[in-house]
């Protein structure tokens, strides 16, 4: 059975491009797309997707608020954030919203599938670039370390 998924990005021609990735795949579906972050969490809840493809900077609603709409009303949903932009507090937030990773729009086709299928497996997927973004912008506590170490050892 093929994984729904949904996307959420604002720029054109990487929603076109994520779009025509997930359909030529064998395992994944196309549940719907938007660009907007408020007709997301209404478009999501509709559509029931397994994952949800989620850029972080979104006219109408943030993906970080996005994100928390989506933990309250489909807690069963995973959702993988997909962003050029980010830092230490950005990542933290997302974490705590609840994300089940975040991959840099950088990354290659390989890691963006690789991510895709731990995330639906289960598992937590984090691209090494935005861990390395995490210890280079501050100094790391023990409890920074922690979680680090636990998102950058997938689980399979």
């Amino acid at each position: 059975m093929r994984k729904k998924v949904f996307i959420v990005e604002d720029e054109t021609l990487l929603l076109d491009f994520i779009s025509d990735f997930i359909e030529s795949h064998p395992d994944f579906e196309i549940a719907g797309a938007c660009s907007d972050g408020q007709e997301a969490v209404t478009q999501c809840f509709e559509a029931n997707p397994d994952l949800v493809i989620l850029d972080l900077h979104l006219p109408g609603l943030n993906g970080v608020e996005v994100l928390k709409s989506l933990r309250k009303r489909m807690p069963q949903v995973k959702v993988l954030v997909f962003s050029s932009t980010y830092n230490e507090r950005l990542l933290r937030q997302v974490i705590e919203a609840g994300a089940d990773g975040f991959i840099d729009k950088v990354a290659g086709l390989k890691e963006f599938n690789k991510a895709m299928e731990i995330i639906l497996e289960g598992g937590k997927y984090f691209s090494e670039s935005v861990l390395t973004q995490k210890t280079q912008d501050e100094e790391l506590t023990d409890a920074d370390l922690e979680i680090l170490e636990q998102i950058s050892n997938p689980i399979s």
